[in-house]
Protein backbone atom coordinates (compact mmCIF):
# COMPACT_ATOMS: atom_id res chain seq x y z
CA UNK A 1 0.00 0.00 0.00
CA UNK A 2 1.16 3.43 -0.46
CA UNK A 3 2.44 5.66 2.30
CA UNK A 4 -0.54 7.63 2.43
CA UNK A 5 -2.30 7.96 6.28
CA UNK A 6 -5.94 8.91 4.74
CA UNK A 7 -5.82 5.69 2.72
CA UNK A 8 -4.65 3.87 5.38
CA UNK A 9 -6.73 4.86 7.50
CA UNK A 10 -9.69 4.22 5.21
CA UNK A 11 -8.47 0.53 4.60
CA UNK A 12 -8.38 -0.30 9.07
CA UNK A 13 -11.81 1.63 9.09
CA UNK A 14 -13.37 -0.79 6.28
CA UNK A 15 -10.75 -4.07 7.45
CA UNK A 16 -10.45 -3.82 11.62
CA UNK A 17 -8.40 -6.73 11.07
CA UNK A 18 -6.47 -6.39 8.55
CA UNK A 19 -2.03 -5.98 8.56
CA UNK A 20 -1.34 -2.46 6.60
CA UNK A 21 1.81 -2.70 5.10
CA UNK A 22 3.72 -0.47 3.11
CA UNK A 23 4.77 -0.83 -0.38
CA UNK A 24 8.65 -1.16 -0.65
CA UNK A 25 8.77 1.30 -4.28
CA UNK A 26 6.87 3.80 -2.38
CA UNK A 27 8.86 4.23 0.51
CA UNK A 28 11.60 4.33 -2.02
CA UNK A 29 9.68 7.42 -3.91
CA UNK A 30 9.28 9.17 -0.36
CA UNK A 31 13.35 8.66 -0.06
CA UNK A 32 13.64 10.29 -3.74
CA UNK A 33 11.29 13.21 -3.07
CA UNK A 34 13.34 14.27 0.14
CA UNK A 35 16.43 13.94 -2.20
CA UNK A 36 15.21 16.42 -4.81
CA UNK A 37 13.95 18.90 -2.08
CA UNK A 38 18.02 19.67 -1.93
CA UNK A 39 20.05 20.49 -5.77
CA UNK A 40 23.08 19.98 -4.50
CA UNK A 41 22.02 16.76 -2.62
CA UNK A 42 20.14 16.01 -5.64
CA UNK A 43 23.60 16.28 -7.71
CA UNK A 44 25.40 14.51 -5.24
CA UNK A 45 22.86 11.89 -5.62
CA UNK A 46 23.31 11.96 -9.90
CA UNK A 47 26.83 12.19 -10.42
CA UNK A 48 28.50 10.85 -6.76
CA UNK A 49 28.01 7.12 -6.86
CA UNK A 50 29.53 6.55 -3.10
CA UNK A 51 27.16 9.49 -1.88
CA UNK A 52 24.08 7.31 -3.84
CA UNK A 53 24.84 4.21 -2.48
CA UNK A 54 25.28 5.30 0.94
CA UNK A 55 21.98 7.46 0.81
CA UNK A 56 20.19 4.26 -0.07
CA UNK A 57 21.33 2.91 2.84
CA UNK A 58 18.45 4.27 4.58
CA UNK A 59 16.45 2.06 2.41
CA UNK A 60 18.31 -0.67 3.38
CA UNK A 61 17.10 -0.80 6.74
CA UNK A 62 13.94 -2.03 5.90
CA UNK A 63 15.66 -5.76 5.19
CA UNK A 64 16.55 -5.43 9.15
CA UNK A 65 14.94 -7.74 11.75
CA UNK A 66 12.71 -5.28 12.97
CA UNK A 67 14.56 -4.97 16.51
CA UNK A 68 17.56 -4.39 14.89
CA UNK A 69 16.31 -0.97 12.87
CA UNK A 70 16.87 1.83 15.46
CA UNK A 71 20.04 0.23 15.58
CA UNK A 72 20.50 0.36 12.30
CA UNK A 73 19.51 3.83 11.63
CA UNK A 74 21.53 4.79 14.46
CA UNK A 75 24.48 3.30 13.24
CA UNK A 76 23.88 5.07 10.09
CA UNK A 77 23.28 9.06 10.98
CA UNK A 78 26.78 7.96 12.95
CA UNK A 79 29.03 6.72 10.54
CA UNK A 80 31.19 8.77 8.68
CA UNK A 81 29.49 9.17 5.61
CA UNK A 82 26.27 10.92 7.52
CA UNK A 83 29.06 12.40 9.76
CA UNK A 84 30.71 14.24 7.42
CA UNK A 85 27.84 15.83 5.13
CA UNK A 86 25.69 16.34 7.86
CA UNK A 87 24.92 19.66 6.95
CA UNK A 88 23.60 18.77 3.16
CA UNK A 89 21.75 15.70 4.91
CA UNK A 90 20.39 16.23 8.11
CA UNK A 91 17.02 16.93 6.52
CA UNK A 92 16.90 13.96 4.94
CA UNK A 93 17.98 11.95 8.31
CA UNK A 94 15.86 13.86 10.34
CA UNK A 95 12.76 13.69 7.94
CA UNK A 96 13.40 9.28 8.14
CA UNK A 97 13.82 9.57 11.88
CA UNK A 98 9.96 11.41 12.38
CA UNK A 99 8.38 9.81 9.59
CA UNK A 100 9.73 5.80 10.12
CA UNK A 101 11.37 5.34 13.41
CA UNK A 102 10.49 8.07 16.03
CA UNK A 103 12.10 10.59 17.22
CA UNK A 104 14.21 11.02 20.07
CA UNK A 105 12.06 12.48 22.81
CA UNK A 106 13.09 13.08 27.35
CA UNK A 107 14.61 9.78 29.17
CA UNK A 108 15.83 8.78 25.64
CA UNK A 109 12.35 7.47 24.85
CA UNK A 110 11.34 7.61 21.43
CA UNK A 111 8.03 9.02 19.76
CA UNK A 112 6.26 7.29 17.83
CA UNK A 113 6.96 7.30 14.26
CA UNK A 114 3.87 8.17 11.41
CA UNK A 115 4.74 5.27 10.08
CA UNK A 116 5.73 2.26 12.60
CA UNK A 117 8.42 -0.14 11.57
CA UNK A 118 6.15 -2.77 11.42
CA UNK A 119 4.35 -1.46 8.60
CA UNK A 120 7.71 -0.92 6.15
CA UNK A 121 9.48 -3.49 7.37
CA UNK A 122 10.45 -6.22 4.58
CA UNK A 123 12.76 -8.91 6.28
CA UNK A 124 10.19 -11.40 6.85
CA UNK A 125 8.60 -10.53 3.58
CA UNK A 126 11.82 -11.70 2.15
CA UNK A 127 12.53 -14.53 4.30
CA UNK A 128 8.71 -15.72 2.88
CA UNK A 129 9.23 -15.23 -0.39
CA UNK A 130 6.67 -12.61 -1.07
CA UNK A 131 6.03 -9.33 -2.91
CA UNK A 132 8.13 -6.53 -1.53
CA UNK A 133 6.28 -3.79 -4.02
CA UNK A 134 2.57 -3.52 -5.51
CA UNK A 135 3.93 -2.85 -8.76
CA UNK A 136 2.31 -5.66 -9.84
CA UNK A 137 -1.10 -4.58 -8.67
CA UNK A 138 -0.70 -1.14 -10.35
CA UNK A 139 0.83 -2.38 -14.11
CA UNK A 140 -2.69 -4.61 -14.11
CA UNK A 141 -4.33 -1.59 -12.84
CA UNK A 142 -2.95 0.60 -15.92
CA UNK A 143 -2.72 -2.35 -18.25
CA UNK A 144 -6.67 -2.67 -18.01
CA UNK A 145 -7.18 1.02 -17.84
CA UNK A 146 -5.56 0.86 -21.20
CA UNK A 147 -7.55 -1.70 -22.65
CA UNK A 148 -11.07 0.39 -21.94
CA UNK A 149 -9.95 3.42 -24.15
CA UNK A 150 -11.23 6.07 -21.89
CA UNK A 151 -11.64 6.93 -18.53
CA UNK A 152 -16.02 6.00 -18.57
CA UNK A 153 -15.75 3.45 -21.17
CA UNK A 154 -19.63 2.25 -21.81
CA UNK A 155 -21.25 -0.96 -19.76
CA UNK A 156 -20.40 -3.07 -22.98
CA UNK A 157 -16.80 -1.68 -23.09
CA UNK A 158 -16.12 -2.28 -20.18
CA UNK A 159 -17.77 -6.38 -19.66
CA UNK A 160 -16.35 -6.86 -23.13
CA UNK A 161 -12.91 -6.24 -21.40
CA UNK A 162 -13.74 -8.14 -18.51
CA UNK A 163 -14.20 -10.83 -20.40
CA UNK A 164 -11.06 -11.09 -22.37
CA UNK A 165 -9.05 -10.46 -19.11
CA UNK A 166 -10.89 -13.27 -17.40
CA UNK A 167 -10.06 -15.43 -20.56
CA UNK A 168 -6.11 -14.70 -20.70
CA UNK A 169 -6.26 -15.44 -16.33
CA UNK A 170 -7.70 -18.36 -17.22
CA UNK A 171 -4.85 -19.38 -19.43
CA UNK A 172 -2.26 -17.93 -17.43
CA UNK A 173 -3.98 -20.38 -14.67
CA UNK A 174 -4.05 -23.76 -17.24
CA UNK A 175 0.16 -22.80 -17.61
CA UNK A 176 1.03 -22.50 -14.23
CA UNK A 177 -0.95 -26.00 -13.56
CA UNK A 178 0.60 -27.55 -16.17
CA UNK A 179 4.11 -26.22 -14.40
CA UNK A 180 5.02 -23.30 -16.61
CA UNK A 181 7.39 -20.85 -15.42
CA UNK A 182 6.36 -17.37 -14.64
CA UNK A 183 8.68 -15.08 -16.91
CA UNK A 184 11.12 -13.10 -15.17
CA UNK A 185 13.69 -10.66 -16.00
CA UNK A 186 17.02 -11.63 -14.93
CA UNK A 187 18.31 -8.21 -13.56
CA UNK A 188 15.60 -8.47 -11.21
CA UNK A 189 15.45 -12.33 -10.25
CA UNK A 190 19.13 -12.21 -10.32
CA UNK A 191 18.96 -8.72 -7.74
CA UNK A 192 15.68 -10.98 -5.68
CA UNK A 193 18.27 -13.68 -4.80
CA UNK A 194 21.00 -11.47 -4.01
CA UNK A 195 19.29 -9.62 -1.23
CA UNK A 196 17.54 -12.73 0.11
CA UNK A 197 20.56 -14.37 0.42
CA UNK A 198 22.00 -11.30 2.24
CA UNK A 199 18.78 -11.29 4.60
CA UNK A 200 19.18 -15.24 5.42
CA UNK A 201 22.62 -14.97 5.91
CA UNK A 202 22.45 -12.11 8.76
CA UNK A 203 22.68 -13.46 12.32
CA UNK A 204 23.28 -11.79 15.93
CA UNK A 205 26.89 -9.74 15.59
CA UNK A 206 26.66 -9.51 11.90
CA UNK A 207 28.19 -6.20 11.30
CA UNK A 208 24.98 -3.79 10.46
CA UNK A 209 26.65 -1.05 8.56
CA UNK A 210 28.35 -3.76 5.90
CA UNK A 211 24.74 -5.44 5.26
CA UNK A 212 23.11 -2.09 4.40
CA UNK A 213 25.73 -1.24 2.20
CA UNK A 214 25.33 -4.68 0.72
CA UNK A 215 21.33 -4.82 0.32
CA UNK A 216 21.91 -0.53 -0.91
CA UNK A 217 23.89 -2.29 -4.02
CA UNK A 218 20.88 -4.04 -4.52
CA UNK A 219 18.79 -1.19 -4.82
CA UNK A 220 17.50 1.69 -7.25
CA UNK A 221 15.34 4.59 -6.24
Amino acid sequence: MDFEMSMMNAARNIFPDSSIKGCFFHLGQCIWRKIQESALVLRRYKDEPDFCLNIKTLMALAFLPPSDVIVGFETLVTSPFFADNIEELQYITDYFEDNWIGRNGHNNIRRNARFPIHMWNLMQTVVDGQARTNNAVEGWHNSFSKSLGSSHPNIWVFLKAIQKEQNLNEYRLSQANAGANTPQRRVYRDLTLRIENLVRRYQPGTNILNFLVGIAFNLNI
